[in-house]
């Protein structure tokens, strides 16, 4: 499952505290751009757009069949995916 966490400034006593959790079941590994999580589930082919910052669903797109390893890549202002069947490409509004 996917978590965020907040800290502060590092010194003596100062813990890292949970933040958010995703609201759906994520396993994926996570990636970062601008304002959103973007994170795939090889179990049914999701890709998950998050806000970052309260971790509520922005988008949810079918992409196809992915293998454990598929991690999603942004580039101007794409989503890109590799998955079983080739590459996918996906804007979030």
């Amino acid at each position: 499952m996917l978590k965020a966490f907040t800290h502060g400034v590092p010194r003596p006593g100062i813990s890292i505290k949970p933040g958010w959790h995703a609201p759906v079941n994520i396993a994926g590994s996570p990636i970062v751009g601008g304002h959103t999580v973007y994170s795939l589930s090889m179990n049914d082919g999701m890709l998950d757009a998050l806000n970052s910052d309260t971790g509520t669903v922005r988008a949810r797109v079918s992409v196809g069949n992915v293998t454990r390893f598929a991690t999603p890549t942004l580039w101007q202002g794409m989503v890109y995916v590799g998955t079983l069947e080739g590459a996918v490409a996906v804007k979030i509004l």
